[in-house]
């Protein structure tokens, strides 16, 4: 399973997560439903942020860059099966983005939104952040 999450630089020079707190919560209730082991939020989110602190100079100085935060948590079984993990690996990294979408003008899209079709289904895995 995976987060993405963004540290930007504001107009004061100082680096910010963007709310990395609901990163954290979803990132722990997708390791619980993919039966990896649980983590304290708190000591993982420490954790990113003093790692930010110490890589802040990769933090793009440009109007909408910022360095993209990725935490991943993968089971690392010496061998392939089927069942719950014994072992897994947390690890973040890290990597400097520019815009999203690049120039000033944006062109909107028309999207439908249905309610008959879903990501999410009852008993699935469309509420956890997880390569499918």
């Amino acid at each position: 399973l995976f987060e993405g999450l963004k540290a930007f630089r504001g107009s004061d020079r100082s680096v910010r997560l963007f709310r990395p707190w609901l990163n954290m919560d979803r990132m722990l209730r997708s390791a619980l439903r993919l039966c990896l082991p649980s983590f304290d939020k708190v000591e993982l989110l420490e954790c990113i942020r003093r790692l930010v602190e110490v890589d802040k100079d990769w933090v793009p100085d440009s109007s909408g860059a910022s360095l993209y935060v990725r935490p991943v948590f993968i089971g690392n079984e010496p061998s392939l099966g089927v069942g719950r993990p014994s072992r897994a690996l947390l690890f973040v990294v890290l990597c400097p983005v520019g815009a999203y979408f690049p120039g000033d003008a944006l062109t909107p899209v028309s999207l439908l939104a249905d309610p008959l079709f879903t990501r999410a289904w009852v008993g699935g895995v469309g509420d956890c952040k997880v390569g499918g």
